[in-house]
C-alpha cells in the first residue's frame, strides 16, 4: 500500500467522522435558527440567529429522512423525491424532560411540519386557558405577563381625528401604557383601532395532556381546536353531525388523549399568530428550547447588532 493510498484513506476517515459528528450534533444536541418575524419582540428581534437546545426536553428521533440534517438536500422537490418527506418512523425521544411555563420553545407549525416557529409556552398540559380582552387566564386566575410582552397601542395628539390613519402606533408593555394614560389622558392612548376589530379572545378550554379524558361537550365553543389535533395527531376521527359529536363514527363526547399539548403565545401580542388562532401544539412538534442569541443583524440597515451576541433568552 503506497503512501498516497494511506493519505487518501486518512482523509476519507476524517471526512466521514466530521459528517457523522455534525449530523449527530445538529440532530440531537443543538441547532441554529433564524428569526424572520417580530412576533417575539422585545425578547427576540427580527434578524436574530438563535441557538436551540434540543436536550432541554429530550432529543427527538427523526420520523422521516427529511428530519436528518443534510438529507433534506435530496428532498427539494417533493414530487421527485416523495419518500424523503413521508413519515416512516413513529414519535420517540431519547429522554423526556418537562416543559416549564414561560419557556421559549422552538417547534414545527401545527399546519406544516416544515415551518419552524418560536413562541412562549404560556399554558401547560392539563391547564384551563382563556383569553379575554387580551388578558390571559390560567386555571381561572389572571396570568402574570412576562417583562418582554408588548401590546399595540395608538397614540392620538390633542385635536387629531381618532381615525386609524391619525394614530401613531407604539408597542408598549401594559405597565408603561398605564403610566402614559395617567399622564396624558385615556383619550390619547388606546388599542389601535385598525386592530381593534380582530378578535383575539379564546373561550375557556383545557389543554390536553397524556391520558387525560376531556368531555368535548363541556368546551363546545373550542371544539374546532380539539377536532384538529385529534384528527391529525391522535389517530382518531372526530366530526359533528346534527350537533352530535361522533368519535370514530360512534356518538360519544369523551376523548382520552395520547400526547401532551401546549398553548403558546408570542410576546408581541398584536403581531403574533399563535395558539389563539391555530390551537394547541403537540409534544412531537417540539424541537427544543431557545437558549441564546448567537448572532444578530438588522435587516433594514444591514448593521450587525454586536450587543445581541450570546444574549441569553428568558
Amino acid at each position: 500500500m503506497n503512501r498516497y493510498t494511506i493519505k487518501w484513506r486518512r482523509w476519507l476517515f476524517w471526512g466521514f467522522l466530521v459528517v457523522v459528528l455534525s449530523v449527530g450534533i445538529k440532530l440531537f444536541v443543538v441547532d441554529l435558527r433564524h428569526v424572520p418575524t417580530a412576533s417575539m419582540e422585545q425578547c427576540i428581534l427580527v434578524g436574530d440567529y438563535i441557538l436551540v437546545n434540543k436536550l432541554s426536553y429530550g432529543a427527538r428521533m427523526p420520523r422521516s429522512p427529511l428530519e436528518i440534517p443534510w438529507f433534506n438536500l435530496f428532498a427539494l422537490d417533493k414530487h421527485v423525491f416523495p419518500w424523503f418527506r413521508d413519515t416512516h418512523w413513529g414519535y420517540n425521544r431519547l429522554s423526556h424532560a418537562s416543559v416549564s411555563r414561560d419557556d421559549i420553545m422552538v417547534f414545527e407549525g401545527p399546519w406544516d411540519d416544515e415551518t419552524v416557529l418560536v413562541k412562549r409556552c404560556r399554558a401547560l398540559p392539563g391547564d384551563i386557558v382563556e383569553v379575554s380582552a387580551d388578558q390571559l387566564f390560567i386555571n381561572g386566575a389572571p396570568a402574570q405577563d412576562p417583562e418582554t410582552i408588548r401590546y399595540q397601542y395608538g397614540y392620538y395628539y390633542p385635536g387629531c381625528d381618532t381615525a386609524a390613519d391619525q394614530a401613531y402606533p407604539y408597542s408598549l408593555h401594559p405597565d408603561t401604557a398605564r403610566l402614559l394614560r395617567r399622564r396624558g389622558g385615556e383619550r390619547h392612548l388606546r388599542l389601535s383601532p385598525y386592530l381593534q376589530n380582530e378578535s383575539n379572545d379564546v373561550k375557556a378550554m383545557q389543554v390536553p395532556s397524556r391520558d387525560l379524558s376531556i368531555n368535548l361537550h363541556r368546551y363546545k365553543r373550542a371544539l374546532p381546536y380539539y377536532i384538529n389535533i385529534i384528527n391529525r395527531y391522535e389517530g382518531a376521527s372526530v366530526e359533528v353531525v346534527n350537533d352530535t359529536i361522533l368519535i370514530n363514527g360512534v356518538a360519544d363526547s369523551v376523548f382520552t388523549f395520547k400526547y401532551d399539548y401546549y398553548f403558546l403565545l408570542g410576546d408581541n401580542r398584536r403581531y403574533s399568530e399563535d395558539s389563539r388562532k391555530w390551537g394547541f401544539v403537540p409534544e412531537q412538534n417540539v424541537i427544543g428550547k431557545a437558549a441564546r442569541v448567537l448572532f444578530s443583524k438588522d435587516r433594514q440597515t444591514n448593521h450587525i447588532r454586536w450587543n445581541r451576541f450570546f444574549c441569553p433568552l428568558k
